[in-house]
């Protein structure tokens, strides 16, 4: 649903009835003259029609069925066209000709009132008002619209496929004050419900994200490497593999909605990552080497981990492709996701083992080897560096201590698979 428009009147002398009908001639043909909406309807059906109320009581007492009356109603009140009298047949001269004519379909409750329903050879006949009334209602009364305790007409509005939500709606509300002007006195409309203000909400959020993304990974990179020149590269490389997305949404014919936003918001950590690893990478060549250039260690470090790059970009790609297949309605509501977050994944992997590798011979110094000013700033890095170091010895302790120990590792492993089993039967499911 791209809209909900309420058409409402303050005024007693407009009913539902009326702010439908108004609504069907006056607005819905020009709500879909606009480009991009696919369609636009009335919930309930407040046409105008002639309604015939019948008395069982009086129907029992003259032994007439509803299909009596029915077929009464089906019989006089038709579209018909007589023809003529006296119509020259090119066989013989005709002097006069007479054409005929039926009023036609009724319009008037007193017309319907005064269909025969029943006579017989004295004379004697029943009409519709001896056994029940006509009055002209709605067709249909299933449905009640009301905004603010006042009658209105709800109008919901279908979106073409591939058409900018956006623009679509200022189209159409740029239609909507335009046809205000023409209303009749004490009737106006309320837009209920806009996507696009949904929209809008999702896109901040996303430039939130992206926000929050870029300091973090500025904060961590530095912390760890204590260079700014390597926290300018990944912040450099995620928009470049964002906007690479965006080309690959178009190409595919994809459209920006909730779903392909939420998927660039998962990818921007992905985006950061390999970027992340190419600095890290260049880094622990220059302590490795602390003689090194920028431009060799590069060399060095794209002759040995591109093929890693490439490996996890594929296995990442196996896991979102395949969504992309499904059919019924979760294939289709989760197609846009997989291939955004397909996309984004490979221009992510392309941009790590090329602008990366440039913007780290570029920007990068060897600094590894160097006594480094001391101050606030150093002595706090170095005391984390410090701590982190003694961590990871842990770490790679406890590692040792498994390894020696083949039996600790798979029944480690069978646990988790007895949990994963566990949990899967526990937790409820359900579409979304």
């Amino acid at each position: 649903m791209l809209m909900y428009v309420n058409l409402y009147s303050t005024g007693k002398n407009m009913d539902e009835k009326f702010l439908y009908n108004y609504a069907n001639v006056n607005m819905l043909p020009e709500i879909n003259r606009v480009k991009g909406v696919a369609r636009s309807q009335i919930l309930g059906s407040r046409t105008y029609a002639m309604r015939i109320w019948l008395n069982p009581d009086r129907m029992r007492a003259y032994n007439i069925s509803v299909d009596e009356v029915m077929k009464a109603l089906g019989e006089q009140s038709i579209v018909g066209r007589p023809g003529r009298l006296g119509q020259s047949s090119g066989i013989k001269a005709q002097s006069l000709e007479y054409v005929l004519t039926y009023k036609g379909r009724f319009s008037e409750p007193s017309e319907y009132e005064d269909i025969i329903v029943r006579a017989n050879s004295n004379g004697e006949s029943i009409r519709l008002k001896d056994i029940g009334k006509a009055e002209l209602g709605s067709e249909f009364f299933d449905i009640y619209s009301s905004l603010d305790g006042h009658p209105s007409a709800s109008i919901v509005l279908k979106q073409n496929y591939g058409s900018n939500a956006s623009d679509v709606i200022k189209q159409v509300k740029e239609k909507l004050e335009e046809m205000k002007e023409t209303f009749p006195p004490g009737m106006d409309y309320k837009i209920s419900y806009d996507v696009s203000q949904f929209l809008d909400a999702s896109i901040e959020q996303v430039l939130h994200t992206l926000r929050d993304a870029f300091i973090l990974v500025a904060i961590v990179v530095f912390i760890f490497l204590g260079d700014w020149r390597s926290t300018l590269i990944p912040i450099l490389a995620v928009p470049v593999s964002l906007i690479g997305a965006f080309f690959a949404i178009q190409f595919f014919g994809l459209s920006i909605n909730l779903v392909t936003l939420f998927a660039l918001v998962l990818a921007i950590g992905i985006v950061v990552d390999d970027a992340i690893v190419v600095v890290e990478a260049v880094h622990a060549k220059f302590e490795e080497f602390p003689n090194i250039t920028p431009y060799m260690a590069v060399k060095k470090v794209l002759g040995e981990i591109s093929g890693a790059i490439i490996a996890i970009t594929a296995v990442m790609v196996s896991v979102f492709l395949p969504i992309s297949f499904m059919s019924g309605p979760v294939g289709t509501f989760y197609r846009q996701f997989s291939i955004t977050m397909a996309s984004s994944i490979v221009i992510s992997a392309i941009v790590a083992l090329t602008l990366t590798p440039v913007l780290c011979a570029m920007l990068l110094k060897n600094h590894h080897g160097h006594e480094r000013k001391k101050n606030l700033l150093t002595k706090g890095l170095d005391k984390f560096n410090s701590g982190f170091e003694k961590m990871t010895g842990k770490y790679v302790g406890l590692l040792r201590h498994m390894v020696s120990r083949k039996w600790l590792t798979f029944a480690i492993l069978l646990l988790f698979c007895a949990g994963t089993f566990y949990v899967n039967k526990v937790l409820p499911s359900g579409f979304i």
